[in-house]
């Protein structure tokens, strides 16, 4: 199954839970606050929001400060600092949230019939099961650069997914530069 991350990317910067398992649980706490973020994002720009967050080894949020001096940012902040994430170890970090616009929803747009080309990434290494995550830009003019894997699943089908992804160009969309999540989810 694919799917497109359709309301936004989150990106944990420096710093944050050390081990990988312990980021990606910190990545899902935030996935699922940001849908319930959706009123926050009503008048903003396309701007990504960065929001500085403590959280204690217990998993309650300590502090979830805006670095961006915006409405969207606080109230983003607001719904950061009543999320509880597993517990384990305390960490801080600088989250960046970008989110659904329109020129957002024109690269989803333009990246849905890519899908079944990427599909075939799995023959690559077909008894892998897993979900990968790629972190593209795609341009205004259709291309995509700055393409890293935010979550891997094998190296074959991450390598795939990589050349793929850097051999496609999508038509002119509005807007510049968008950055976008495409999510993969690879099993029977």
């Amino acid at each position: 199954m694919w799917s497109l991350l359709a309301n936004g990317i989150i990106l944990l910067g420096t710093g944050g839970p050390t081990s990988s398992s312990a980021r990606e649980a910190a990545v899902a706490v935030l996935e699922n606050v940001r849908h319930e973020m959706e009123p926050c994002w009503r008048d903003a720009s396309a701007d990504p929001i960065h929001i500085a967050v403590i959280v204690n080894a217990d998993g309650t949020v300590a502090g979830a400060r805006p670095k961006t001096n915006s409405p969207a940012a606080r109230c983003a902040a607001a719904m950061i600092s009543a999320a509880k994430f597993p517990a384990g170890e305390k960490w801080r970090s600088v989250v960046d949230l970008r989110f659904a616009t329109d020129t957002f929803k024109d690269v989803g747009a333009h990246l849905a019939p890519l899908m079944s080309d990427l599909e075939l990434c799995k023959v690559d290494d077909p008894g892998v099961t897993g979900t990968a995550s790629v972190d593209i830009v795609v341009h205004g003019d259709g291309r995509i650069t700055d393409i890293a894997m935010a979550k891997l699943v094998s190296h074959r089908i991450d390598i795939c997914l990589m050349r793929m992804l850097s051999a496609m160009r999508l038509p002119e969309h509005r807007g510049g530069d968008s950055p976008y999540r495409v999510t993969v989810t690879i099993g029977p």
